[in-house]
């Protein structure tokens, strides 16, 4: 059994996902004051931002939010943060932080090869990137075709 606990978004009380749709802005509002911590799920924070608050995290592609640059640009992570997060942060939330996430001496080789770079590529189109290769443990395990 692991000793310890990896955190991923360290929300204490309830924690109120909104979706996009008809939300009762009242409601929202009252457990906002009662300690509730919002969510929006794509368009969902447009209804936060409506109700006159303002969403801790956003979940979704941000296709149908009503400003896809965000309301608190200080707050938006980088393409080189979000890569981080998806390795040094997830081999840290899996207790592997010691043998994987990063290049480096003495550590597993795995490594997904794209056809094009991601931390210049349009956030947008991120997600029509291809994998050409994949290697783990320093071994090809996937070509595309």
């Amino acid at each position: 059994m692991q000793e310890r606990a990896q955190p991923i978004l360290p929300f204490d009380g309830l924690l109120i996902i909104v979706g996009g749709g008809v939300v009762d802005h009242e409601l929202l509002r009252n457990l906002y004051v009662s300690g509730g911590h919002l969510v929006g799920a794509d368009g969902g924070a447009d209804e936060i931002v409506r109700a006159g608050l303002a969403p801790e995290a956003i979940v979704g592609d941000m296709d149908s939010l009503a400003n896809p640059d965000g309301w608190l640009p200080d707050q938006k992570v980088t393409a080189e943060q979000t890569l981080v997060a998806y390795t040094r942060g997830n081999a840290w939330s899996g207790f592997m932080e010691d043998r994987t996430g990063r290049l480096a001496p003495g550590f597993y080789a795995d490594i997904a090869v794209f056809d094009r770079d991601l931390l210049t590529t349009d956030p947008l189109k991120v997600q029509d990137a291809k994998v050409l290769h994949t290697f783990v443990g320093g071994k090809q395990r996937y070509t595309a075709a």
